[in-house]
């Protein structure tokens, strides 16, 4: 009887219990060619360009110093880009989105722009100076299940923009399993069942 109750309460546990975050969605742009006024592998860029930079094309942009591969969010032609994804979301869910920002550092002044994750809205401002990066984060929770778009605007046309690196988004799932929180289910249910054999 213990072994019932305690394979009815760690299934209660896992089901109901506090959201469970689990990764969705990571780029850190180091499988792409680097150049200029290109877009990286499943990104779209409207309304002008970015840059990949990296080695032989700005290798000292990317923070720190000397990493390999990152995107200058002003292009090479004057005219910054929005750098845009679609995701497949569930509604309900929270998704969190972190991302990575560090100074051009080939001017003075302060480089400004937004982000956009479905309907929840970030400005940044960064000084065209800094060297480390600034870990930024933004949460979006959408109203029913869709396709949503996030996106990384800078402001200004002078060929040097933000840096962009290390974009992640992850999912709290509001009281749904996961697919690894299935897995320890699983095994609770397994380990109950077991322990029950063991007694009888």
């Amino acid at each position: 009887m213990k072994s019932k109750l305690l394979v009815a309460a760690l299934v209660a546990a896992t089901v109901t219990g506090s959201a469970h975050a689990a990764p969705f969605f990571s780029d850190d742009f180091q499988s792409n060619g680097v150049g200029f006024n290109i877009a990286p592998s499943g990104w779209t860029v409207s309304g002008g360009t970015v840059d990949i930079v990296g080695p032989g094309y700005f290798p000292g942009l990317c923070a720190p110093a000397g990493a390999e591969k990152c995107i200058d969010l002003d292009g090479s032609s004057s005219d910054a880009g929005v750098l845009s994804r679609v995701f497949s979301l569930t509604g309900g869910n929270t998704y969190t989105l972190s991302f990575d920002l560090a100074g051009n550092r080939r001017s003075a002044g302060t480089e400004t722009g937004t982000v956009t994750f479905g309907t929840s809205v970030l400005g940044f401002s960064v000084p065209a100076t800094q060297t480390a990066y600034a870990n930024l984060s933004l949460l979006f929770t959408p109203g029913s299940s869709g396709n949503y778009s996030l996106s990384f605007a800078n402001d200004g046309g002078d060929n040097m923009g933000a840096i962009l690196d290390n974009v992640v988004i992850t999912v709290e799932s509001n009281g749904v399993p996961v697919p690894g929180t299935l897995g320890l289910l699983a095994a609770a249910v397994v380990a109950g069942i077991a322990a029950r054999r063991r007694r009888n």
